[in-house]
């Protein structure tokens, strides 16, 4: 990071910390195993506003805002420390589903991305969004695959996934479960009608992908 930024960095609460220095610091050279446990308790806080602001701590992609420590394992907190991020996740998660989220222009996949990476497990983030209604995860994933597709539509996955949570992160998209739900919605009579034409599109994309 810049000089100014560096010599200024710690002159501020955390809570007043300026976005921009965030973004520097995440910019700049660190070592490759990560961060100090206190370092990334002191920053941390900060990280979770900014991302629960709908912004990017990290001017490379929302994606690796949590992987510079293993975040996402209770083993490495305290318990308060533990509800309180536990809480935070699933928040987050849920709340990519309603109809006004923060974090519009990022997919469901680039947020269970960064929670994975933060680590997070996998397994868990995917049974959390098969807990989603089947008309919320219509409209999310209709949004993600097919609004800004054209009317083939496509599934997205972010290049940041590791090959092996890749592949499962895949394998849920073009599950049959994933299929029969949407079909399901798209043939019930108490569905809206332009809920019903995303889920149809979208059984359209998982067949084609798989």
């Amino acid at each position: 990071m810049s000089k100014e930024t560096e010599a200024d960095f710690f002159r501020h609460g955390i809570q007043d910390l300026p976005a921009q220095y965030l973004k520097e610091w995440f910019s700049a050279a660190y070592a490759t195993g990560g961060v100090e446990k206190d370092i990334w308790t002191y920053l941390l806080p900060r990280v979770l506003e900014v991302l629960a602001l709908g912004k990017e701590p990290d001017c490379c992609g929302i994606e690796i805002s949590l992987n510079r420590f293993k975040t996402g394992n209770p083993d490495n907190w305290n318990k308060a420390q533990w509800s309180v991020l536990d809480q935070f996740q699933r928040q987050f998660l849920r709340s990519g589903f309603e109809t006004e989220c923060v974090w519009q222009e990022h997919s469901l996949d680039d947020i269970l991305c960064m929670f994975a990476l933060g680590g997070w497990s996998l397994d868990d983030l995917l049974n959390q969004v098969n807990e989603i209604s089947d008309e919320a995860l219509a409209r999310r994933l209709f949004r993600d695959w097919c609004q800004d597709f054209g009317g083939y539509g496509t599934i997205w996955a972010t290049s940041f996934w590791p090959k092996a949570d890749e592949k499962k992160v895949m394998g849920f998209y073009t599950s049959d479960a994933l299929r029969l739900r949407m079909e399901r919605l798209a043939l019930s009579d108490d569905c809206e009608k332009d809920v019903a034409q995303m889920a149809s599109d979208l059984v359209t994309v998982i067949e084609d992908a798989g």
